[in-house]
């Protein structure tokens, strides 16, 4: 008997009382789900795709301004590279934005490490005015330095 199917109790067959017990068939075991794909939405979401995260609350106040100036600064010597550097056809682009993070290294030489992420931008530009630019791709740059001697150094 096929599944869902009642039995209709007792059958009378050439004199013989038979009885159907119906029973559903077992059904095959749940096949493990595969984990859903991420959508576009759900993914690790970049400094290209988000704002800036705000800097933690620093362990030391005076290291992380120093970092943050320091890394202004970077952020300021790689965007003019970049548009000196453009690429056949277009340049490349560095957003002002940028986001840190400070680590203890339990190292007397090397006290702090410090994570710069920043978005750097290629651009594809059809005329040599910049009007005529358009984001061909946006790459998120997480770089990394150490304070060392009293400065940040790559």
């Amino acid at each position: 008997m096929r599944a869902g199917v009642r039995s209709l109790g007792p059958l009378f067959v050439a004199g013989s009382l038979l009885v159907a017990a119906c029973q559903p068939a077992p059904k095959p075991p749940a096949a493990p789900a595969a984990p859903a794909p991420r959508a576009h939405s759900e993914r690790a979401l970049t400094i290209c795709d988000r704002p800036p995260k705000p800097a933690a609350t620093p362990a030391d106040p005076k290291i992380e301004a120093s970092f943050r100036a320091f890394a202004r600064t970077w952020v300021g010597k790689m965007g003019k590279a970049g548009a000196a550097k453009g690429a056949p056809g277009g340049r490349k682009r560095i957003r002002d934005e940028f986001e840190t993070e400070l680590r203890p290294t339990g190292s007397k030489e090397a006290p702090w490490v410090g994570v710069l992420r920043y978005c750097e931008e290629t651009l594809r530009c059809t005329s040599a005015s910049a009007a005529s630019c358009q984001v061909s791709k946006s790459t998120a740059v997480s770089e990394i330095f150490r304070f060392q001697a009293g400065k940040w150094t790559y």
